[in-house]
């Protein structure tokens, strides 16, 4: 009959022999099972135990370390890439911002003199347009986008079909009809 080698019975009879002083053959069996069962009989020194424990405890401080420094540099490479970023975003916001005002100086400020030499001031153009006769211009749409009289009304690329009547702003911000008589109605 096999035994199982996971059972070890406790022996009830004294440790040692009272007559010899020796270690009873039931408990060295029982003992040498313990071993068995336990890993045999090759144990660790506590120093040999010791020295283990130390190299363990300092190649985790070390990788501990390493990962720190590596989490550092990742962070600041962030930051860096995120401060160059901002940057970027900030000139093109001021780049933006000085064209902007720019232009609002120019609406704001209306032309400078340059700007005088290549337009024709308002005044000016009321009175050259009033001069001009347009009767030359043919009365029925020539295509290609040019000019054309549809009734007194000047248009360009306009079907006939379309019903137009010429206005003209006043300076008040009202557009006031013109009258017939092919005049203008100003103010």
């Amino acid at each position: 009959m096999a035994t199982n080698p996971l059972t070890l019975t406790l022996p009830t009879s004294p440790l040692t022999d009272p007559v010899t002083g020796e270690v009873r053959p039931e408990w060295r069996r029982f003992f040498a099972g313990m071993a068995q069962r336990t890993g045999g009989t090759v144990g660790l020194s506590m120093e040999q135990l010791q020295d283990e424990l130390n190299a363990e405890e300092t190649a985790r401080a070390s990788g501990d370390q390493t990962l720190g420094i590596e989490l550092a540099t990742e962070a600041s490479t962030r930051q860096t890439a995120d401060e160059a970023l901002q940057r970027a975003i900030q000139t093109e916001a001021n780049q933006r911002a000085s064209v902007d005002n720019g232009l609002q100086f120019q609406i704001s400020n209306g032309a400078t003199s340059a700007d005088l030499a290549n337009y024709v001031l308002k005044s000016q153009l009321c009175s050259l347009w009033a001069q001009c006769n347009l009767l030359f211009l043919p009365t029925t749409d020539p295509g290609g986008g040019m000019p054309w009289l549809n009734g007194s009304v000047l248009s360009i690329g306009t079907s006939s079909l379309v019903t137009s009547t010429m206005t003209l702003e006043d300076g008040s911000g009202h557009w006031v009809l013109e009258d017939g008589s092919g005049s203008w109605i100003l103010g």
